[in-house]
């Protein structure tokens, strides 16, 4: 039997999600949360289904003939030994086919079917392609597909719900650049009200980038989601349809940078050369300047999250960076789960690794996974006065038990035994990174009046309904660091309800509402475009 959610009650799959690839600081807090959703008639599927690939590089998601199933074993015991999921037509390493976008088969009680998904669309999206750069680095940018300026970015990077709330906006204007490189678009503030910023060890802030694959971005063109008044009307006023989905094959991938330091040996990271703003101290706020720098960057977190049939309310799945011996490396984990209900309870900390690019070993536990009363960057350096130090909260991910999941254990140890065999020199990156967690709707139903996944829901577990299947206390360490237990589903921030986009302008309920990317769009649009 597995150790994940299954194993503790065969009446509920695993539970409520903190996966959250927040492309918008809307506050979960903020939006009503409905408990009715609608039973308007599902649109016909999108023609981006039935897509097929010409070559196993084709950078965008595609459909294979079959559906993606699981070893064939039975689900309990497949749960405890989830083998990697590789065939003659189906490759993971060492190059990774086009990933199967079909309905994962079994449905439910399968774990091990979602993580191989996850892990397959991960090693997809980041193989090199021609110019040593992961795929996933090639793909038209958000910016481009929404018709985003810098100035419009980097005023969105600066204001936070609280700032909207308290009648403070940000208009940043771009100040003209010689640099060829792009723009980091993700900005510098981790999803929540207070767009909290994570600082690492070197004093250096985190850096974000958002990525869709051309099946999403086609799906925004076909569909004029990038056409803002559009999505601000209702749809009986001529906007977008309440029950449209996002088809399978749309990906969407949030990336956690650090800045390389001169000297420092990032080996065994993706890197890659973009420019970041320049920030400044404004009152209790840090903002963008308008100009900006070129740095080194290292890839330390990505989400990876996509739609395939019967989940058009994403996967999410999440990875980070690892050691030589695949032990994650961003920053410790507690030894055990918080007590329920008790979020200060003291937690002894498990320091496998002399050093945390995320929490410095000096740290009391008590002062971790918290924000200073105030940041202040020195404006020359681009340093912070103080880092902050955070841990894993939930050691496996999971609001129940210290323990993994043994289907993803036993996947990511088979995945490193994958990479030593196909990989014995160590020259594929893809190796230094690992599985997090995965969660998804178990059971969306979105074709069935009487399903789940409908507009105007929220999606959370109740001791009376499990509908999240996957870890419920999932977070990645750089992109939820202030999260893990004050915001813990991020399906409450995934959600089709009412969003809010500015104190007076709301997108109406519908199901795309799901992607946060859409937000993020409008904002940024409204907010540099302020008077």
């Amino acid at each position: 039997m597995s150790s994940s959610i299954h194993s503790l009650t065969r009446l509920s799959k695993s539970a409520l999600a903190l996966l959250c690839l927040s492309f918008s600081v809307s506050a979960c807090a903020r939006n009503p949360v409905p408990t009715t959703a609608s039973n308007t008639p599902q649109p016909s599927a999108s023609p981006l289904a039935s897509a097929t690939p010409n070559s196993h590089s084709e950078p965008g998601l595609a459909v294979l003939p079959a559906d993606i199933s699981a070893e064939p074993k039975a689900a309990e015991e497949a749960e405890e030994d989830c083998q990697v999921a590789q065939t003659a037509s189906r490759r993971f390493l060492p190059r990774t086919s086009v990933p199967p976008i079909d309905r994962i088969l079994p449905a439910t009680e399968n774990d091990c079917g979602f993580y191989n998904w996850g892990w397959q669309t991960f090693l997809f999206a980041t193989q090199l392609g021609s110019n040593r750069q992961p795929t996933f680095l090639n793909y038209s940018s958000f910016e481009s597909v929404f018709d985003l300026s810098e100035t419009e970015l980097l005023s969105k990077f600066s204001t936070t719900d609280s700032d909207l709330y308290n009648a403070r906006r940000f208009r940043v204007n771009a100040l003209a650049s010689a640099s060829r490189l792009p723009l980091l678009n993700g900005g510098f503030k981790q999803a929540g009200e207070a767009g909290a910023m994570l600082i690492d060890q070197n004093r250096n802030a985190v850096f974000y980038s958002i990525h869709i694959n051309p099946n999403f971005a086609e799906f925004v063109e076909q569909n004029q989601l990038n056409n803002l008044p559009k999505l601000l009307q209702e749809s009986n006023g001529g906007g977008v349809p309440t029950d449209l989905e996002f088809p399978p094959g749309a990906l969407e991938l949030k990336a956690a940078w650090k800045i390389v330091e001169p000297g420092e040996d990032v080996s065994h990271y993706f890197t890659r050369r973009a420019r970041v703003p320049l920030l400044k101290n404004a009152g209790q706020q840090v903002i963008a300047t308008g100009g900006s720098r070129e740095v080194n960057l290292a890839l330390i977190g990505l989400h990876v999250v996509g739609v395939v049939q019967d989940h058009p309310e994403f996967i999410w799945a999440t990875f980070e960076h690892v050691d030589a011996l695949g032990r994650r490396d961003l920053a410790p984990v507690a030894k055990t789960n918080p007590l329920p209900g008790m979020p200060q309870t003291p937690q002894e900390l498990e320091t496998l690794l002399q050093k945390y690019p995320l929490f410095g070993l000096a740290t009391p536990v008590s002062l971790a996974n918290q924000q200073p009363a105030q940041h202040t960057v020195e404006a020359r350096s681009q340093k912070f006065q103080a880092a902050t130090s955070v841990f894993r909260v939930f050691p496996a991910s999971l609001s129940k038990q210290a323990e993994e999941d043994q289907a993803l254990k036993t996947l990511n140890a088979h995945m490193g035994e994958l990479f030593a065999s196909s990989d014995p020199s160590g020259q594929d990156l893809r190796r230094n990174y690992r599985m997090v967690g995965a969660v998804w709707i178990d059971q969306p139903g979105s074709k069935d009046p009487n399903g789940v996944f409908k507009a105007n829901r929220s999606f959370e577990n109740t001791p009376e309904h499990t509908l999240l299947a996957g870890e419920d206390a999932l977070s990645s360490m750089a992109m939820e660091s202030f999260t893990q237990q004050s915001a813990p589903n991020c399906f409450s921030c995934h959600n089709t309800t009412r969003k809010m986009i500015l104190p007076d302008q709301f997108f109406p309920a519908r199901r795309i509402n799901v992607s946060n990317a859409l937000t993020f769009f409008a904002q940024a649009k409204l907010l540099g475009n302020a008077p």
